[in-house]
């Protein structure tokens, strides 16, 4: 193996673990509170077991044979469709895309000429199943940008996610595989049932007794993580922000932007600060647009936006998900990357630069031990995947704001549930007590 130093194994064995799927999610939209405790009701589900856990619904496999074209039926609901990999894209969320596919360049300019500016999106499994459930991208704005990218990107668009859809039927399945055009799908809107009348025993009083522990097990992640100064955190400032009043009330929740703090956090290994971004906006009136290849928070809406502060919470756990992710394939690489400078500059005793130019060589031993480093890592990301993507498509398919609270539920209690095992084998071990 020939060595270029530092900079070259860098690469080389970050590219290893970097194979797995590629992770982006949005940002979220957060709104300022009071924080209101209440124990535990005995009607309300306090088990991780308890909650629910439903299958992703998919479209049956055979609405992607390949078949003639199915003319749109009088009267239906029909949108271009954007197939975007594994990702889940949430309501009041905004996303910058970049476009160069020539069907999609097609797409953008047949959704302007038609007036809609809108389309559909929806997560594509590992097996290409489609998600039944998709999200709705309103073109906010569109920049021409050949020129300066010599054809390579045409467009930079920004959107907003303004609602979620049932796809029903793809009508030209065989432009799938021939790329001949983009897909077109008829669909159904998806509109909240009372909680009083939606499936799983919800309730009025079940939803808010469900939200003041959603709450309650919020801001107890947040202390817990802060405790024991994990990486990546929620700031302490975000402690009481997401409050049963405020989530009840229904109201918009006030603008920000929180990718900053994210990224910076990521950087840094410092905590999300999203507090401070909420105080500069109420001075400021609105938040900036993050334009960023994973997307931004969401500003005013051009159409009908499903206003719920729990997809607003949704987001930021998505974010923190997508966080611990990265933070996780960092490490990894970084224990490859430390394993083999430190055979090959014999601990520390040669400087990197010196091995520029040189053809490097490592025994059968540690490429056996770097092999299986590497697939460790793999397999971790691989079992850590569908935290990205499984719950936040539940939200998406949910037919009540009480589903979508215990569905929620389910994602701050296992993590509460972490962390207090870690708090138990600290008290036990001592700071050893693992992760």
């Amino acid at each position: 193996m020939k060595g270029r130093g530092q900079s070259s194994l860098v690469g080389l064995f970050a590219l290893l673990v970097s194979e797995t799927t590629s992770f982006q999610v949005g940002h979220s939209r957060l709104a300022r509170r009071t924080f209101a405790a209440a124990p535990c009701r005995a009607a309300v589900p306090c088990s991780i077991d308890e909650l629910p856990d439903p299958p992703i619904q998919c479209l049956p496999k055979s609405e992607m044979m390949p078949r003639p074209e199915t003319p749109k039926e009088e009267g239906t609901l029909v949108y271009p469709l954007f197939p975007l990999g594994s990702i889940v894209y949430l309501p009041e969320t905004e996303h910058v895309l970049n476009i160069f596919e020539p069907r999609y360049r097609q797409m953008y300019n047949d959704i302007l000429l038609s007036g809609s500016r809108s389309f559909a999106v929806t997560m594509v499994g590992e097996d290409g199943s489609f998600a039944e459930y998709a999200s709705i991208f309103y073109l906010d704005e569109l920049k021409e940008v050949s020129e300066q990218t010599k054809d390579q990107v045409k467009y930079v668009c920004r959107h907003k996610v303004t609602k979620r859809v049932r796809l029903k039927k793809v009508l030209n399945p065989s432009a799938f595989r021939d790329r001949s055009t983009y897909l077109r799908v008829e669909v159904e809107e998806v509109a909240d049932e009372p909680d009083t009348e939606a499936g799983g025993g919800d309730s009025e009083d079940s939803t808010e007794a469900d939200i003041v522990e959603l709450c309650r097990d919020m801001d107890t992640v947040v202390d817990l993580q802060n405790s024991f100064n994990e990486e990546p955190r929620f700031s302490p400032k975000l402690k009481g922000i997401f409050t049963p009043e405020s989530i009840m009330a229904g109201t918009p929740a006030l603008t920000m932007d929180i990718q900053g703090a994210v990224s910076q956090a990521a950087i840094e290994g410092t905590a999300f600060d999203a507090a401070e971004a909420i105080e500069a906006e109420e001075a400021e009136g609105e938040a900036p647009l993050s334009e960023t290849a994973e997307g931004g928070a969401a500003g005013g809406d051009s159409g009908p936006a499903e206003e719920d502060k729990v997809w607003a919470l949704a987001s930021l756990w998505q974010t923190f998900a997508s966080e611990r992710m990265g933070e996780a394939q960092r490490k990894g690489a970084t224990a490859i990357e430390n394993k083999l400078l430190n055979y090959l500059t014999k601990n520390g005793t040669i400087p990197v630069e010196s091995l520029k130019g040189k053809e490097l060589r490592i025994p059968a031993d540690l490429e056996k031990s770097v092999a299986a480093m590497t697939a460790a890592v793999k397999a971790d990301l691989a079992e850590r995947a569908p935290t990205l993507t499984v719950p936040y498509q539940q939200l998406m398919q949910s037919t009540s704001r009480g589903e979508r609270v215990r569905i929620l539920r389910r994602v701050v209690l296992d993590e509460k549930r972490r962390l207090e095992a870690k708090q138990s084998l600290k008290a036990l071990f001592g700071s050893s007590a693992g992760p």
